[in-house]
């Protein structure tokens, strides 16, 4: 579908996703007009469809190429993480996407207006790539978090396996109340992400430690 987009110079490639982004990331899939992109990426409608066939296309091609660039990115930084101790190594992983996210504003944006509130006629698709990056990101998780955490650093009768389980519900909830929380409002949690980190950083200390005295 995209090979005719691969041929053309990388610079120029560049130059149009870039537009996309920006587009998409500001307007929403719906919002977005495919004549605004081809005037700013300087080429015709026609060579557009010719690269993506439809909107559809295009706007999938650029959430999926963002995404994963994304995780690359992510992946690259949290294998620079020195800290040998599970929660700590949590803590860090949440700044490092804080960090690349304000580095990266309208591609965060994009995602996050994409997973939290998808367009109804392309839910579907969205949510097979949410599944394919979560499962990859389950992966890295197992490898440069879950691993860290020693067995003999926990209470007695807590298994290892009890304990990451523990953690990921908890904070898959308090990730599901954000996104619930913000939907509509995407720009705004990137702009919250220092208060959204301190909350988190709390969460973890109340799994860490336990809530009695």
């Amino acid at each position: 579908m995209t090979e005719a987009f691969t041929k053309i110079p990388e610079e120029k490639q560049k130059h149009i996703l870039n537009v996309c982004i920006e587009e998409f990331a500001k307007n929403g899939f719906h919002s977005t007009s495919t004549d605004v992109i081809t005037t700013k990426a300087g080429i015709s409608k026609g060579i557009l469809f010719h690269y993506f066939k439809n909107k559809k296309n295009l706007y999938m091609y650029i959430l999926k190429s963002v995404t994963e660039e994304f995780t690359k990115l992510f992946t690259e930084e949290l294998n620079k993480i020195s800290s040998l101790e599970f929660f700590d190594r949590i803590k860090e992983a949440t700044i490092l996407k804080y960090k690349i996210s304000m580095l990266y504003p309208k591609e965060s944006e994009l995602m996050l207006k994409a997973f939290i509130n998808p367009p109804s006629d392309l839910e579907k698709e969205i949510n097979k790539l949410y599944i394919n990056i979560a499962s990859l990101s389950q992966e890295i998780y197992q490898k440069q978090l879950f691993n860290y955490m020693k067995e003999e650093t926990l209470k007695d009768g807590i298994s290892k396996e009890k304990a990451i389980e523990a953690s990921i519900l908890l904070l898959e909830a308090y990730s599901n109340r954000l996104m619930q929380h913000y939907k509509g409002k995407e720009e705004e949690l990137l702009n919250s992400m220092e208060s959204v980190i301190k909350d988190l950083n709390e969460y973890i200390e109340i799994i860490k430690y336990g809530i009695y005295k």
